[in-house]
């Protein structure tokens, strides 16, 4: 889902890529995947910021750093 989430972003679908993002999220937060938790939080975030919502996208950003290492 993730993918097509990247494929909205280039389509400038940004509301489509949102749900696909969060899809994706819910996805690896139930398998406790947190790699792929962290990449769907960091397109949320990329989304956000080319939607000119730079807060929300900050939260975003800020959120996939709690899984690196």
């Amino acid at each position: 889902m993730r993918y097509l989430g990247m494929s909205y972003i280039d389509l400038g679908d940004f509301p489509a890529a949102i749900n696909y993002f969060q899809q994706s999220l819910i996805i690896a937060r139930k398998a406790k995947d947190h790699y792929n938790e962290s990449l769907n939080l960091g397109f949320l975030g990329i989304v956000y910021i080319k939607l000119g919502e730079p807060v929300k996208a900050i939260e975003f950003l800020n959120k996939s750093l709690v899984f690196k290492e």
